[in-house]
């Protein structure tokens, strides 16, 4: 079950222990806000992995560079 599916339970259940009837309403809408905070962040995380990959290509490239350059100035 996910925040989404339990906020749905939360506002489908009688609240029969609880004096304040909007408290499950409350929950359900802060589950819903948790998962979609949570969903931009997952977003983001595989956005930043692209960059870091682009980076390390970059990087890589620039070190292969600076050996071929540095071979060529040995072999003069």
């Amino acid at each position: 079950m996910n925040a989404n599916e339990l906020a749905d339970a939360l506002q489908e259940t009688e609240p029969y222990y609880s004096t304040d009837y909007k408290l499950f309403d409350k929950a359900a809408t802060m589950l819903r806000q948790q998962q979609a905070e949570l969903t931009e962040a997952g977003h983001m995380i595989g956005v930043l992995r692209e960059y870091i990959s682009d980076l390390e290509k970059g990087l890589d490239s620039s070190i292969n560079l600076n050996k071929a350059q540095a071979e060529r100035n040995n072999e003069q």
